[in-house]
């Protein structure tokens, strides 16, 4: 009996390692979208994988698209305070929930205008800026400590198709990026976007903050056409890097 019971386990082969779990996937369209058209600086101000938070700041500026519409104008020279490099630009800063994949709260420190009677006051930048500091720092959050982004051990891979329809005037490109370490695909970005009108569109991990075996990936997203200019900034779950 012995003797049957492990031919049966000879024949059988060695035991299966586990099915790996499949990539977390991830698309634009519930990240941060700036004022105005063009953006002129992101950062990650300070994030905490063990908290659940992030925080970011966003200088963006208005820039006219040819549209024609009243409000397709450029943004005005407000004369904020440390702006002289982005004279016409706003400053947003923002708190970002890991945990529900969304901004929780928005904080306009310098207001973007198209004329003088939108400029922000000083009282208002002041205490705009109060109240950020202090919801940062209620998260768990600590602005003296600059995240670092590291790429190591992680590689990653584009990829994509690209179908046209009879009569249709560009074609749709269904874009793919995997992210890999250890030998595993464990993360992807999706976008898709149509070539018409010089439409592109690219969908990018700009940063990655690795905390005790796990990673959170800071995310651009950025569509053009020759009519419009779009961008989105998004931070990825709370991921488990492969070992």
């Amino acid at each position: 009996m012995l003797t049957f019971a492990l031919a049966l386990a000879v024949a059988a082969g060695p035991p299966r390692a586990p099915k790996a779990p499949p990539p977390v996937s991830a698309a634009p369209g519930k990240g941060y979208r700036p004022n105005g058209t063009a953006v002129d600086s992101v950062e990650v101000l300070a994030i905490s994988l063990k908290s659940g938070w992030a925080a970011m700041k966003v200088v963006s500026h208005q820039e006219p698209q040819g549209s024609g519409a009243p409000d397709d104008v450029e943004s005005i020279d407000c004369g904020y305070p440390g702006m002289k490099q982005h004279p016409t630009s706003g400053v947003t800063l923002l708190t970002w929930s890991l945990t529900r994949q969304a901004v929780d709260k928005t904080f306009v420190v310098y207001a973007l205008a198209t004329d003088k009677a939108q400029c922000s006051s000083a009282a208002d930048n002041k205490a705009h800026l109060d109240a950020a500091k202090a919801e940062i720092a209620a998260r768990g959050l600590d602005l003296a400590r600059k995240p670092v982004s590291s790429f190591e051990g992680i590689t990653s891979r584009d990829d994509s198709t690209s179908t046209e329809e009879e009569g249709a005037i560009g074609s749709t490109v269904n874009a793919v990026t995997t992210f890999s370490a250890a030998g595993r695909v464990f993360y992807e970005l999706k976008h898709q976007y149509d070539t018409a009108y010089a439409g592109r569109a690219s969908f990018e991990a700009a940063g990655a903050y690795v905390e005790d075996g796990k990673v959170v990936f800071f995310q651009k997203y950025r569509h053009t056409t020759m009519r419009s200019a779009e961008s989105e900034y998004s931070f990825s779950p709370v991921l488990v890097l492969p070992k």
